[in-house]
């Protein structure tokens, strides 16, 4: 009878570490999806951070060429004006003044 609870009394006791194992275990857990949850978050956060950092980089490149485009412009409207003025010139060489 004795060896019947000394047996009982391990396997109760085995019992209640495998309960505490157990709610460890839950207690952990709660914290892995807590810690999962972070991380989905802050990889949401920075896929938005990274969509505006495209977007912003392709209005740079949008304002980029419309600069260079307006370069290009003044840099052809600047060798008409010279051709004109050299054009006027000859024109206006061929009068004398008295």
């Amino acid at each position: 009878m004795e060896e019947q609870s000394t047996g009982s009394t391990q396997v109760l006791e085995a019992m209640g570490e495998i309960k505490v194992s157990s709610e460890t275990v839950e207690k952990e857990s709660e914290e892995l999806r807590n810690g999962g949850k972070q991380i989905v978050d802050e990889m949401e956060l920075l896929a938005d951070v990274t969509l505006q950092i495209k977007e912003s980089m392709e209005e740079i490149v949008a304002g980029t060429k419309e600069i260079t485009k307006s370069i290009s412009n003044v840099n052809g409207a600047t060798a008409d004006n010279k051709a004109d003025l050299g054009k006027l010139k000859e024109k206006v060489s061929s009068f004398k003044l008295d």
